[in-house]
């Protein structure tokens, strides 16, 4: 019987791939960044000219669409005498207008070694099962599709206040270990605050984990703490910690600690780059990952 030899990507080359992308990226807009900003001082000259209200220009409906994606990986051993690597790259589209935004992602996973994946959040949320067998596999992950209000209407200087909500719509593989194969809901809240330079962030939340003859979850609490620091207009470098309670009585709370850095290019495209270690045995030992996002803003006039 002729046998299909079995696909596997180069990781290597992907990453190394879009490394070299990404380094390119800033120097070939660094001329539109240029003419950007005084195509800008021209327009508030202009503006200030036609000496237009305040209390008009104000009132802009303001929408937004973005696109981003990127590639994450991680390591861990899980209990485990052998690593488990996975590499993923995300599909996110977000819609935003006014205080009311939506969000849809989709990952690409690639696994190697024991560990199964329950769900994969943004970039890869450390929480794993443990198979006994040893292999490779890959796929789409879980849809997550999510809402986020934020509460600009109550007049907090320097501050906002925001809640949504998240769900997981199973449509990865279950018999590839690649997700649980269960609805998950998950509720929220958090604000940030800024200070001078300083920024600060906090959310708090709650998972409830879908059900199956075959599995038994426990619902569980989740929160994050976050600060960044402002270099520039375009650079800002950040650390966050984030904590989730076990999703069965046999495995440990996830606690993880990383670092970030983001830089806001012209013409609406943004990077982000970050690196973290776990502090449990279901955590990953480490991770990393790289993002790129293009967003699309249009502000039209609130008719009289």
């Amino acid at each position: 019987m002729l046998q299909i030899p079995m696909y596997k990507p180069n990781i290597s080359l992907l990453f190394s791939t879009l490394l070299v992308i990404l380094w390119f990226v800033p120097f070939v807009s660094v001329a539109d960044q240029s003419s950007g900003l005084k195509k800008d001082s021209t327009h508030r000259q202009s503006n200030s000219s036609l000496n237009i209200p305040k209390r008009l220009s104000r009132k802009f409906i303001r929408e937004k669409l973005s696109f981003g994606s990127g590639i994450y990986f991680s390591q861990g051993k899980y209990s485990e005498d052998k690593d488990t690597e996975i590499t993923s790259i995300p599909l996110r589209l977000k819609y935003s207008r006014d205080d009311l935004s939506l969000s849809a992602q989709l990952p690409y996973i690639y696994i190697t070694g024991p560990a199964s994946v329950i769900t994969a959040g943004d970039g890869l949320e450390s929480d794993f099962t443990v198979s006994q067998i040893e292999r490779r596999r890959w796929g789409f992950g879980d849809l997550r599709l999510g809402a986020q209000y934020e509460f600009s209407g109550l007049n907090l200087a320097a501050s906002r206040l925001y809640a949504g909500f998240n769900i997981k719509v199973p449509t990865a593989s279950e018999d590839d270990n690649l997700s649980s194969g269960e609805f998950d809901y998950s509720l929220y809240s958090g604000g940030f605050w800024r200070s001078g330079r300083w920024i600060y962030h906090g959310r708090l939340g709650y998972q409830i984990m879908g059900q199956s003859d075959d599995t038994d979850y426990n619902n569980r609490w989740y929160t994050s703490l976050s600060t960044s620091y402002v270099l520039s207009k375009f650079h800002s470098v950040g650390v966050s910690y984030y904590t989730k309670q076990a999703s069965s009585d046999q495995s440990e709370v996830i606690q993880n600690v990383s670092g970030s850095f983001s830089w806001r290019l012209p013409k609406g495209w943004r990077l982000n780059m970050s690196v973290g270690t776990g502090f449990s045995e279901s955590s990953a030992d480490f991770s990393g990952g790289i993002q790129i996002t293009k967003s699309f803003v249009r502000k039209r006039r609130v008719s009289p």
